[in-house]
């Protein structure tokens, strides 16, 4: 029989205290997230699993995995550090490891990556901690908080920094049940000379996370060959484990980036074997092959193709047995329906230039000015910062196709879809009708391409006959130059005027109040300056007349008016006749001069060829103009 406390019988001395009716814990999830995340947890931010060594005096193989007791030892361990190793080295941080881990404030793109050398340098980092005492106030909470750490951050582990792949292997099982983002760099490789070329443009890509010179140097930067060494097969073992530690991860939840530049393909389905041990994933992307050279001659065609059938097969399920499905025999307006959500149609503009190719692996004249904003040939392109499968992070290196042996299953950089057009005829033609009449096509100057040929009869005559009928957007750049140079330019009697009249009955053939042209005079006061011995760069001190300038733009005036005269001879009705004419800076004083400042030669000929009331400002050309550039941050140096 068990006894019953005395307090049955008599009162106790003490008052009771009631439970609350409401905890903490009644609230909804979505307002104890937010308490989360205002009490500093971290989300959408990088979380790199790897140690840093404590100096530049000591390189990552003085650290011997098995033995950490002994690793050398970091004075100064940084509050985002010391939070860190309570999520990441279970919950109790082990005391043994005293290092720090990298921070996103010290990535490549920032100014304390590197020293005046080149050569990477650790800073302390400033970050705020995170709540780590959350992980101590209840079981409950301490799983909410666990969950929303690993699935609402990206997870990055390099192989060749301090704990290599052992800092992803060694989490807890319901951690990687909960990851939804990870980068994995088996190696990485990067010329001295492909270093060179991204320092003009905007740095996306990240460098691996050496330790000091010595590391960059040794055998760890280089490509993985087919003649293996005993560094390649250690690190496909490595990455054969790991792939079995992540088989607790659910279908369709991971965003996977994988990185390893082999140097032939043989290497590279070697590498790849083990990834088809993981479940369905959501996205992936996988790097095969570092940043292409302009002038490189190597075909990566084999691994950028190899890439993208890995990611198909690692993110689309096993095609059920049926039977295949007749697309032809559905209605003309449902295949137009279906047609217009793939890459036949691009929210950007797309460049035409008849020139021999960019790169190696571009094999159509048809590109976004975004990928290539610098116009020079052979020219190296720029990421598209979506093909990192986090969407609220830029890459930590680039998978796109259109620069590397890569492919991404998130990547938005324009690929012509070649196999539409050589499907069958009525695909064929379906397919013409949407990519020439709902993209904008840019026809660039003579600058620029490789045909002496006036630019816009270039164009006209290198499409097909039939997808003329199509266009509805077309902007031509005139090649133009001062009056010393101009040459017989779309003057009678010169060639290429020959081919702007053959140009008008190409543009009567297009269904009247559908095409909208847009000429670019392509004038520039700059050019002007300089053709007068003036700088490109800086104050040469030199003051070109106003009078100059006067007489250059009337020149180029006169040829556009000509121009705009023809298209109304030849009777051609335009949906909008847009024109660009870059306004006069003088710097003289006076009503003449005033007029001459204020005057839109551009909006004067496009009433020469719409009429008086016409006014294309409010038929949307500068909203044309101001997205020319797609998703670029910053402008190019036209």
């Amino acid at each position: 029989m068990v006894q019953p406390t005395l307090y049955r019988y008599f009162p106790s001395p003490r008052p009771l205290k009631r439970p609350p009716s409401k905890t903490f814990l009644h609230l909804p999830f979505i307002l104890r997230r937010e308490i989360y995340l205002l009490a500093g947890l971290s989300i959408n931010s990088t979380i790199y699993l790897n140690y840093i060594p404590s100096s530049n005096e000591h390189c990552i193989q003085d650290y011997n995995p098995l033995i950490p007791e002994h690793w050398p030892v970091e004075p100064y361990i940084t509050p985002r550090s010391h939070s860190l190793s309570h999520f990441l080295d279970s919950y109790l941080p082990q005391p043994q490891i005293s290092l720090n881990r990298h921070c996103e404030c010290q990535d490549c793109n920032s100014h304390a990556s590197y020293n005046p050398n080149g050569v990477w340098v650790y800073t302390a980092c400033n970050c705020a901690p995170l709540p780590w005492q959350l992980l101590y106030v209840s079981k409950v909470i301490a799983d909410e908080v666990f969950s929303i750490f690993f699935s609402e951050n990206h997870f990055s582990v390099f192989r060749n920094s301090l704990c290599g792949l052992s800092a992803l292997s060694s989490l807890p099982k319901s951690a990687l049940e909960d990851m939804r983002s990870l980068s994995i760099c088996l190696n990485y490789f990067e010329p001295e000379v492909s270093r060179k070329i991204r320092s003009f443009g905007p740095v996306i890509q990240r460098c691996d996370i050496d330790c000091h010179a010595p590391c960059a140097a040794s055998k760890q930067q280089r490509l993985f060959t087919k003649a293996k060494r005993h560094h390649e097969e250690v690190s496909i073992g490595e990455l054969q484990q790991l792939c079995q530690t992540l088989t607790h991860i659910p279908p369709q939840q991971l965003n996977l980036s994988f990185t390893c530049d082999v140097a032939d393909t043989a290497i590279a389905e070697e590498v790849l074997h083990p990834l088809f041990q993981l479940p369905r994933l959501r996205e992936c992307s996988i790097r095969l092959g570092y940043l292409y050279l302009p002038d490189d001659k190597t075909d990566y065609t084999p691994l950028q193709h190899l890439a993208q059938e890995t990611v198909k097969k690692l993110t689309t399920p096993p095609p059920a047995a049926q039977k295949p499905f007749n697309f032809p025999a559905l209605p003309l307006e449902i295949q137009l329906q279906i047609l217009s959500h793939t890459s036949l149609v691009t929210p950007y503009d797309l460049i035409w230039g008849p020139n021999t190719p960019i790169a190696k692996y571009v094999k159509t004249p048809f590109y976004e000015p975004r990928t290539f904003p610098w116009r020079a040939y052979p020219s190296h392109a720029e990421c598209c910062t979506t093909c990192s499968p986090f969407p609220a992070l830029e890459p930590e290196i680039c998978f796109c196709w259109s620069s590397l042996a890569a492919f991404s299953s998130t990547c938005t950089c324009f690929r012509l879809p070649l196999p539409l057009f050589l499907l069958n005829k009525s695909t064929q033609k379906i397919a013409e009708e949407i990519f020439y009449g709902r993209n904008h096509f840019q026809v660039l100057r003579r600058a620029y391409t490789a045909s002496r040929e006036l630019e816009i009869y270039s164009f006209l005559t290198w499409i097909p006959e039939s997808a003329r009928r199509c266009l509805r957007f077309l902007t031509w750049e005139m090649s133009w130059g001062c009056m010393s140079d101009w040459g017989g330019y779309l003057q009678k009697g010169d060639k290429t005027h020959t081919q702007w009249l053959a140009t008008l009955t190409f543009l009567k053939d297009i269904p009247a109040g559908q095409l909208s042209l847009t000429i670019d005079t392509s004038f520039s006061q700059d050019c002007v300056y300089i053709q007068n011995g003036g700088w490109e760069y800086g104050d040469s001190g030199i003051v070109v007349p106003d009078s100059v300038y006067l007489a250059e733009a009337e020149f180029t005036f006169g040829i556009a008016a000509s121009l705009a005269r023809d298209l109304v001879e030849s009777e051609i009705r335009l949906r909008d006749s847009f024109w660009w004419f870059e306004g006069l800076r003088l710097r003289g004083e006076g009503e003449e001069l005033r007029e001459e400042r204020d005057l839109d030669r551009g909006r004067l000929l496009e009433k020469m060829v719409m009429g008086r009331a016409y006014e294309g400002e409010l038929r949307g050309k500068g909203v044309r103009r101001a997205e020319w550039n797609g998703y670029q941050r910053y402008q190019p140096p036209w």
